[in-house]
């Protein structure tokens, strides 16, 4: 596995974030993910998936990151 650490971010991604994070685990050692306080279960989904999760207003991407 690569030291590689991934940023996902969301919003009411609930459909996707499951297979997003399945998709990057096996290359990196850790995922993160940025959500602009979803109304769906993303986090909910995400943190059972082992990524960290933290929550940030959306102003723009750059923002974001």
């Amino acid at each position: 596995m690569a030291d590689l650490g991934v940023i996902i971010l969301t919003y009411n991604e609930e459909i996707h974030i499951e297979r997003a994070i399945d998709s990057i685990m096996t290359i990196a050692r850790q995922v993160v993910v940025v959500d602009s306080y979803s109304t769906d279960r993303t986090v909910e989904l995400a943190r059972a998936r082992g990524a960290v999760v933290f929550q940030n207003k959306f102003i723009n991407h750059s923002k974001r990151f």
